[in-house]
Parts: C-alpha cells; sequence; structure tokens
C-alpha cells in the first residue's frame, strides 16, 4: 500500500502537503524541477544539486524558484513558510547554474 497526503493548492500553483515524507518531498521537488526545464528550455541533471536543494525544502519552509532562460540559470530562496515580508525579500538567493545541461550550485551574475 503506498502512501498517502492530503493538502490543500492555491491557484494550481502553490501547495501544502501533510503528512510530507522525505520521499514526498524529493518528488515534489524533481517535478518543480521538470517544469522550470521546460522555461529553461534545456533538460537538466539535476543529480549533483538536489541534496542541496532537498536540505531547502524541510518541513515548514517555502521554497521559492524563478528560471533565468537567457542565463540558463534556475534561482532559489528558502524562507520558513509564516517569514514576514522583510525576511522572504532578504532570504538569501542561491543559483544553479544549468548551461550544458547539468545542475551546479554557481552565482547569478557569472556568465
Amino acid at each position: 500500500m503506498g502512501t498517502f497526503a492530503s493538502g490543500a493548492t492555491h491557484d494550481d500553483c502553490f501547495f501544502e502537503l501533510h503528512p510530507t515524507s522525505p520521499e514526498l518531498r524529493r518528488a515534489l521537488l524533481l517535478a518543480a524541477l521538470q517544469l522550470h526545464e521546460e522555461y529553461l528550455g534545456t533538460a537538466v541533471d539535476w543529480s549533483g544539486v538536489l541534496p542541496a536543494l532537498l536540505e531547502h525544502f524541510a518541513s515548514g519552509m517555502s521554497l521559492r524558484m524563478r528560471s533565468y532562460p537567457r542565463r540558463g540559470k534556475l534561482a532559489f530562496r528558502a524562507y520558513p513558510r509564516e517569514s514576514s515580508f522583510l525576511r522572504r525579500r532578504f532570504a538569501k538567493t542561491e543559483v544553479v547554474d544549468c548551461v550544458g545541461g547539468v545542475g551546479r550550485l554557481g552565482n547569478l551574475n557569472d556568465g
């Protein structure tokens, strides 16, 4: 028998699931990364950065991602779900360089 989860969506874009498990978080993150491959216009091997991304995508955390297709980069920020506007705005931005189809942690201004 599989694992069941329940949750809620907002505008068919944001979602919240309970209970979460490592397997469910990994599957959701991979699905979001595959969506960003469409925005980036290329298939990406995420295996080198997946562990680091999963660390940020812990229970109670929001993970915000944004693609930069011309730069071949994916930027993301993580912050506690109930964060204030200022805390969300000034959360550290991390970057995955996707040029060449292999995800590597990098810098938004490189390249």
